[in-house]
């Protein structure tokens, strides 16, 4: 079988197909966590890769749900306030578009305590007559 090679004029890899060589990704076998990755080539259904943080070189079955684009400080926020608000206010489905609407439109974490943080919700929720956040909800969730 004939090695693969990185294609002349590529654009950066996009998550779909195989990462052409040359390419640093995230990579992961077996359900082990992921590690990032530099490409090195293909031969078959075979991959060498190199580990980025030591440079100990890997070879290994190549599959597609191996590799994964190298993500973003975007996505790294999305997926902290996805797992920090919870889905108990907002259906799975829109938490992710909300979550990036709302990285995008400038909002980021805030150094404070959580108690900061539910006096702030406290003086929102009564401005409306706490009817929008559910603070006595929040506050028990918190031990608060």
């Amino acid at each position: 079988m004939a090695l693969r090679h990185e294609e002349e004029g590529m654009s950066e890899w996009n998550g779909e197909d195989y990462p052409p060589a040359g390419t640093e990704c995230e990579w992961s076998d077996s359900g082990r966590p992921h590690i990032r990755v530099l490409v090195m080539g293909y031969y078959g259904e075979s991959v060498w890769l190199r580990r980025v943080e030591d440079q100990t070189p890997l070879t290994a079955h190549a599959t597609l749900d191996s590799f994964r684009p190298i993500p973003t400080k975007e996505d790294v926020a999305v997926e902290h306030m996805k797992s920090v608000a919870g889905t108990s206010y907002v259906r799975p489905e829109y938490m992710e578009m909300i979550m990036r609407a709302l990285y995008r439109a400038g909002y980021r974490k805030k150094d404070t305590s959580l108690q900061e943080f539910m006096d702030a919700l406290k003086d929102e929720s009564d401005s409306c007559g706490g009817c929008c956040w559910g603070y006595e909800d929040l506050r028990r969730r918190a031990n608060l």
